[in-house]
């Protein structure tokens, strides 16, 4: 058997191969990354900007991304449960929020935003 989309999708084939599919949506999953492509491509920053990153209470990681001293996008990693964050000041614009992707930019957020457990929060500045 090849391994293919239309294989993936054969799962009476896989069953008589003795081989467990993976038991979330592959379809999905390949939607989820076309959109981190998308993403990337509408934003140079995610590839040129300078990065630091500083690992907060409770593991919580936010990584800046800076042109020179400016702050051009945030980003906040919550590894815990359900939380609210505070942004740093100013207007943003929310990229990835929970596990949804806005390649070209989505609502505009500021000061406390809710952030899911296990996900990341992606803004830009506006």
């Amino acid at each position: 058997m090849k391994v293919n989309l239309a294989s993936l999708q054969d799962k009476a084939g896989w069953e008589a191969a003795g081989v467990k599919l993976p038991k979330y949506d592959v379809m999905a999953m390949r939607d989820f990354y076309r959109s981190l492509i998308a993403m990337r491509k509408a934003n140079d920053f995610i590839m040129h900007a300078d990065v630091q990153c500083e690992v907060l209470d409770d593991n919580v990681i936010e990584v800046r991304y800076l042109d020179g001293e400016k702050l051009i996008a945030y980003a906040l990693i919550n590894p815990n449960g359900d939380a609210e964050f505070e942004l740093p000041e100013g207007e943003w614009q929310v990229l990835m929020a929970n596990e949804t992707i806005y390649p070209d930019g989505g609502e505009t957020v500021n000061g406390t935003v809710p952030v899911n457990g296990r996900t990341v929060l992606l803004v830009r500045a506006e």
